[in-house]
């Protein structure tokens, strides 16, 4: 329309030839008034009708195409009686010079028609452009699908599917799992904020699994510990029965045969005879009582760690063979022959001789309890060599009694352990005679061991330094 327009303003501005200008696309057409009304143009009827009605017969008028031949687009302009007055010349129509009184009125005169070729445009677009259009708007839209699925696979879905990964792993327990995104946007963010909460799931996970080792190192030190409390309380109640039932024993014997005495007339050698077998029952069971009562106040001592050291030189010779003399007595009346074996250069030792004696008296004490009748308790002596080069004296002594059985041997130097713990076993004591050896043996730097067969008998040794080497303590601050 706006080509129209301005092909309409170059004809009326122009010099006129003629009031018909007609090419091959383009048609312009002068119309009076007076001459429309034929029926011969319908675009011309519709403009006058369109152009009559308007105030002051002013305007245009325009149509896309021709009804009736569809090939051109048809523009009209409104001229009045002063319009065209003013655009006539003289010579070129038949007309007069184009002077109008102001004060008449200005009627519609004539309609100014252009008309332009369409179909060119209409076959180009139809055609040509049109596919053209399509093509382009096809490969537009699959390069903008393209490049928004790029984008959305570069910026979103590859660090979701990445996230999500990582999330599996930790699903699975592997905590060692971190994210790598540099994307520089939320999603990096998100992704530092998954890796610090991964961090102290960690750190967390380790201060858990530290509390639970600590946790069932604690509640295995209590089960032993409640272990050992229970074994504790049954040998501390076995022992209370046992020590009662032994010191029963003798203070009846005593005060039974102190009895008898008493009321005892002695008119005969028969008499008498019976007099000093009761005494010497007296006797045994009074020593036998004060050894148990002994053997109970040392335990004590050790335990509160009143027991003192006294070194001084001793000769493993003359002690053996003191404690022979010693013994041999308690072994004649159970008939139990005593040998000593010593090798002719025995070198003298530094330690306590008095709590020495006491292990060995313990030793031949319970050998010849425990030896059979006619049987031979040897008791030898020799210097050795430890495995650290120093020089040392062992100590054995020797039954070829009941033995003890082999889940037994590692026991027998615990406080309140016997091999029969029954009231009706066949010898009596406390159970603590080899608790006490080993405890002496410690404060001696003394080592304590024994080998047995159970039915052919034991060896309890006892090996000793030459040198007794004080215990250094080490500071509690490093230099």
């Amino acid at each position: 329309m706006e080509v129209a327009r301005q092909l309409a303003d170059s004809w009326i501005n122009s010099v006129v030839k003629s009031e018909t200008f007609e090419d091959d696309d383009v048609n312009i057409q002068l119309v009076l008034i007076e001459e429309t009304g034929s029926g011969e143009d319908s675009f011309i009827e519709r403009s006058r009708n369109y152009f009559s009605k308007q105030e002051g017969h002013l305007g245009e008028y325009f149509d896309v195409y021709d009804r009736e031949i569809h090939n051109y687009f048809h523009y009209a302009k409104a001229l009045t009686q002063s319009q065209l007055a003013s655009i006539r010349r003289e010579g070129d129509t038949t007309f007069g010079s184009g002077v109008v009184d102001p004060s008449l009125s200005d009627p519609l005169e004539a309609i100014l028609i252009v008309r332009r070729n369409t179909t060119f445009a209409r076959d180009q677009l139809g055609r040509k452009n049109r596919t053209w259009i399509i093509v382009v708007g096809i490969v537009g839209s699959l390069l903008s699908a393209l490049v928004y699925f790029l984008i959305l696979k570069r910026l979103i879905f590859s660090p979701v599917r990445k996230l999500r990964r990582v999330s599996e792993r930790v699903q699975q327990g592997d905590l060692t799992a971190r994210s790598t995104l540099e994307t520089g946007d939320e999603f990096e963010e998100l992704s530092d904020a998954f890796n610090k909460m991964l961090d102290q799931m960690a750190t967390d996970q380790q201060q858990l699994q530290k509390m639970n080792e600590s946790l069932d190192l604690k509640v295995e030190e209590l089960a032993e510990v409640n272990v050992g409390l229970y074994e504790s309380s049954r040998l501390k109640n076995e022992f209370i029965a046992n020590v009662s039932h032994e010191l029963r024993t003798p203070l009846n014997s005593i005060i039974g045969f102190a009895e008898l005495l008493e009321g005892m007339s002695i008119k005969t050698e028969e008499d008498r005879e019976k007099r000093v077998r009761y005494l010497r029952t007296i006797l045994a069971s009074g020593r036998s009582l004060l050894d148990m009562i002994n053997d109970l106040l040392d335990m004590a001592k050790i335990e509160s760690g009143r027991m003192e050291v006294n070194l001084e030189p001793t000769s493993i010779s003359d002690l053996l063979e003191g404690l022979i003399g010693i013994m041999r007595p308690q072994a004649r009346l159970v008939d139990v022959n005593l040998e000593l074996e010593i090798e002719t250069v025995v070198p003298t030792i530094q330690t306590d001789p008095g709590k020495l004696q006491q292990i060995l008296y313990n030793y031949l004490s319970n050998a010849i309890k425990f030896a059979p009748a006619q049987s031979v308790v040897t008791i030898s002596a020799q210097q050795v060599v430890q495995n650290d080069g120093t020089a040392a004296v062992q100590i054995e002594v020797q039954d070829h009694g009941c033995g003890i059985p082999e889940d037994m041997v590692e026991m027998v130097f615990e406080k309140f352990r016997q091999i029969d713990a029954t009231h009706t076993r066949e010898h009596s004591g406390t159970g603590l005679g080899l608790a006490i050896c080993r405890e002496l043996a410690e404060l001696l730097h003394a080592t304590l061991s024994v080998e047995s067969t159970l039915g052919e008998g034991a060896t309890f040794c006892v090996l000793l330094p030459e040198v007794f080497a004080p215990e250094t303590l080490e500071p509690l601050m490093p230099e």
